[in-house]
């Protein structure tokens, strides 16, 4: 007997999934670059909504991309929706401000 049919899921596990559900696009509405652009402004913030870093999205876009291949693969989507889109991460200023970046005498003692 399959587990599904063995027990119940647990409440917050039932309430995770559908929230999920209610909050995912559908894949197929992958192919449309309004909804691919909009994508990739999301990997391009935090949850907070400020800029995330430069190596934060340029280790998040590969993924993204790496799941739309995947997808395609699968025959989920009919070609690689990224082609369609121009877009480039927006610059963000990671300058180090020295004033807060310790140096040999730190602490003070």
């Amino acid at each position: 007997m399959a587990r599904i049919d063995a027990e119940e899921a647990p409440e917050a596990i039932v309430a995770a999934l559908d929230w999920i559900g209610r909050k995912s696009v559908d894949i197929s509405s992958l192919n449309t670059p309004t909804v691919v652009r909009s994508a990739l402004d999301a990997l391009a913030r935090k949850m907070d909504g400020t800029a995330a870093a430069d190596n934060t999205v340029n280790r998040k876009v590969p993924v993204f991309s790496n799941c739309l291949r995947y997808a395609v693969e699968l025959d989920r989507l009919p070609s690689l929706p990224l082609t369609k889109v121009d877009w480039t991460a927006p610059e963000t200023n990671d300058e180090i401000d020295f004033r807060y970046v310790p140096g040999p005498a730190w602490p003070a003692s």
